[in-house]
């Protein structure tokens, strides 16, 4: 393994070793030392996990008995003490952190003291725009990929659309996306066209029926794979109206469908998986964690709720499970 290709921990250790065991440190302000090892040692806390979980297999031959023991304490804060302004800067960087955290930094970047309702409008703003990723409860990670969005291209999906905007907004949960969004992550792709609704289950009915009245005819509820393929037509005229579990990662808001839900979707949702191959399920999730910006709390409470999380984490790529699962 090249040293470009190294988690950023592992290379923060291995740097941190050689400079320990080679000549004096680098002199550097005591405060730097205190804030960067506050950063680390919170951070092992806030995430529930010991922060050695990501890379000790790395150094497992040179430090066996420091794992899981108080004195990773005092050996964080003797390897930070060998760093140059711009390590510490990128180890900051790489690292997950909790809310206390990041509101130094962001009352820091806001150039004076902010308000609550200051720190989590910038915070939305930043998770919004894909700059931070939550990881778990209160705690985020930097992140530099693009968060997904998506239009609705057919006039049937557009006007289902503004129809249970106006009839159900800000009363139920749903969310309405063509099937033809998965192209962005298959191989195969989707011709055609068909509309989902996705509706919490004790609601899918009664958006069913309201649809109808509203004029919508090939409409299709909960279908079976043979009733999809015998009555679903690909025409862009075709909606499935689909039961989902509720609380779902569903942008209330808009009405939109969140790409942690397709995600997990992909792996456990049988209607999803009637438009495209099994085989493509596994690059499909590859394709989506690695060139998304993603919510991972998100994603671990829905998966589990769907009772996929295990096979999911088969699918996903080793690096990006020790750092955001």
């Amino acid at each position: 393994m090249n040293e470009m290709s190294r988690p950023p921990t592992v290379l923060f250790l291995e740097k941190g070793v050689r400079g320990w065991y080679g000549k004096s440190p680098k002199s550097i302000k005591k405060a730097d030392v205190v804030v960067v090892f506050s950063k680390l040692w919170n951070t092992m806390r806030a995430t529930n996990r010991l922060f050695w979980e990501s890379f000790f297999p790395e150094i497992i031959d040179f430090f066996p008995k420091i794992a899981n023991n108080i004195l990773a304490n005092f050996f964080i804060y003797w390897l930070v003490y060998g760093f140059s302004s711009n390590d510490r800067l990128n180890m900051a960087m790489e690292a997950t952190l909790a809310k206390k955290q990041l509101s130094k930094a962001i009352q820091k970047e806001a150039g004076k003291p902010i308000n609550d309702s200051s720190f989590f409008a910038r915070l939305k703003k930043k998770t919004e725009a894909g700059e931070l990723v939550r990881v778990g409860k209160g705690v985020y990670a930097k992140s530099n990929l693009p968060v997904f969005d998506y239009e609705l291209f057919s006039p049937s999906a557009k006007e289902a659309h503004a129809f249970l905007m106006d009839e159900y907004r800000g009363r139920i949960e749903f969310a309405v996306y063509e099937n033809t969004i998965l192209n962005r992550f298959l191989n195969h792709l989707i011709a055609g066209g068909t509309t989902i609704v996705d509706v919490p289950r004790a609601f899918a009915e009664n958006v069913f029926f309201a649809l109808q009245d509203h004029g919508f005819r090939n409409i299709l509820l909960n279908p079976t794979e043979d009733e999809n393929y015998r009555y679903n037509h690909n025409d862009g005229e075709t909606i499935i109206v689909k039961a989902t579990s509720s609380r779902s990662p569903i942008d209330k808001k808009k009405g939109k469908v969140l790409l942690e839900k397709i995600l997990v979707d992909i792996v456990s949702d049988k209607r999803l998986r009637y438009f495209f191959e099994g085989a493509e399920t596994g690059p499909a999730v590859e394709e989506i964690v690695t060139n998304y910006s993603l919510d991972y709390a998100k994603v671990r409470t829905y998966a589990k709720r769907r009772g996929c999380y295990e096979r999911l984490l088969q699918l996903i790529p080793e690096e990006i499970k020790r750092k955001y699962l």
